[in-house]
């Protein structure tokens, strides 16, 4: 598993380089990400041999850090396109709510397995949901709607799986429904995207549905087999091309025949964890796995359905594959995370 995680992640890097040709900085996206491609790889390495024990037994240690984390970025993080949630320091950058992310499923997992706070119990299901409201309310005052909501998934996936009712995610998926109307009454560009996604006026496409128009236009363009060997390799300008909409910039350059492999990928990596899930005898690691498989199953699928025009834009980055030092540092610790618990459980079976 790890180095089919070093292999995508530097496949991603390449990526950059690849939709970047052409332009003014065409080297400069893709020698940050190959920094970052090399500490994360460390970090993986490190993650896979560490014992995750320690981190369970300290897991309320680990949330009110990464409370504070997410405090401190509103105050003194800067501001890009809107949202105030980076950390800028000597020219590196860092998301908080991106790097998190293993925290989360760390914290959650141990909350969530232990028999005190259950959430077939109602102290459980109660606190676990407080917790949450107190994290994902962090995340919406930078704001940052596409992140809250990748991490409200799987809460959901993680409650589900600690044995839920249906009625029980009903009800916390209906309370998210306040929170959504907030933030569109409180930032009006959430209204405006939204308004880009349900009208295709010639007006709302110039303006709010631009975005969503030019992918369209770039996914059409690359056709089956992409415009990078073409004999008329004429592209389409796309914004954010090295994150937010990098999957429709590779699918012009490889065409669909070359960005295939990476939704299997998806496919795969969730049908792994499930997998692993479904035969693990442990609460706390049938959570974790769980946790894993939708933080980064659940946000490439919502990055792929906004570049394919289901989803509203979010400015939510394919995980590995993406520009950022803060979301490839996560994955790999997830991955690392993932990787660990797979060789506990073989050494627990040898012992047996």
């Amino acid at each position: 598993m790890k180095i089919l995680f070093i292999l995508l992640a530097g496949a991603g890097c390449l990526g950059i380089l690849v939709i970047s040709r052409g332009t003014a900085d065409e080297h400069y996206y893709f020698f940050r990400q190959l920094s970052w491609f090399g500490f994360s790889s460390l970090m993986l390495m490190l993650v896979s041999s560490l014992n995750l024990d320690i981190m369970e037994r300290n897991a309320l240690i680990l949330y009110s850090c990464g409370l504070a984390l997410l405090s401190l970025v509103l105050f003194f993080g800067i501001r890009i396109n809107g949202m105030k949630g980076w950390f800028h320091l000597y020219g590196a950058g860092c998301q908080p709510s991106e790097l998190l992310k293993p925290v989360f499923i760390l914290c959650f997992a141990r909350l969530l397995s232990g028999k005190r706070f259950s959430v077939q119990r109602f102290q459980g299901l109660f606190l676990s949901f407080i917790l949450l409201g107190f994290w994902l309310g962090l995340i919406l005052l930078q704001p940052d709607g596409g992140t809250a909501l990748i991490y409200a998934l799987v809460f959901l996936a993680m409650v589900w799986t600690g044995g839920a009712k249906t009625w029980q995610l009903l009800a916390t998926g209906m309370s998210f429904l306040p929170a959504a109307g907030i933030m569109l009454w409180r930032y009006p560009y959430m209204r405006r995207r939204l308004e880009g996604f349900f009208h295709s006026s010639p007006e709302i496409l110039q303006g709010s549905g631009w975005h969503a128009s030019v992918m369209e236009k770039s996914l059409q363009n690359g056709g089956w087999f992409g415009k990078m060997f073409s004999a008329d390799p004429t592209l389409i300008w796309i914004p954010y091309r090295s994150n937010d909409s990098i999957f429709a910039g590779l699918s012009e350059q490889m065409g669909f025949i070359g960005v295939l492999p990476l939704v299997l990928l998806v496919f795969c990596w969730l049908a792994f964890c499930c997998f692993r899930a479904m035969k693990t005898r442990s609460e706390y690691h049938r959570l974790l796995y769980m946790g894993c498989a939708v933080m980064l199953s659940g946000q490439a699928f919502l990055h792929l359905g906004v570049n394919l025009g289901v989803f509203p834009t979010t400015g939510v980055t394919f995980p590995l594959i993406s520009y950022g030092g803060s979301s490839l540092f996560a994955c790999m610790i997830i991955a690392g995370i993932v990787d660990y618990i797979c060789w506990q459980e073989k050494q627990a079976q040898k012992i047996v």
